[in-house]
């Protein structure tokens, strides 16, 4: 249960600008991987304050793959 309870709110994030822009070219770039590119919106979202399972829904992935990240 208590993991169940870890799985639905995501750590809280912050970053530094630096760290946000250098997330951000990931999501741009068209040079990176699918996965990378996945990873950086993970936590760009998490950064802004949003659950794993709002990350989930608005990525289209299950809440357990954005509570690895």
């Amino acid at each position: 249960m208590a993991r169940e309870g870890k799985m639905n709110s995501a750590v809280a994030i912050h970053l530094t600008p630096q760290e946000q822009t250098a997330l951000q070219k990931n999501v741009r770039s068209r040079k990176t991987s699918i996965r990378l590119i996945e990873r950086s919106k993970i936590i760009l979202l998490a950064a802004d304050g949003l659950s794993n399972i709002e990350i989930a829904e608005q990525l289209n992935i299950s809440a357990h793959k954005v509570g690895r990240w």
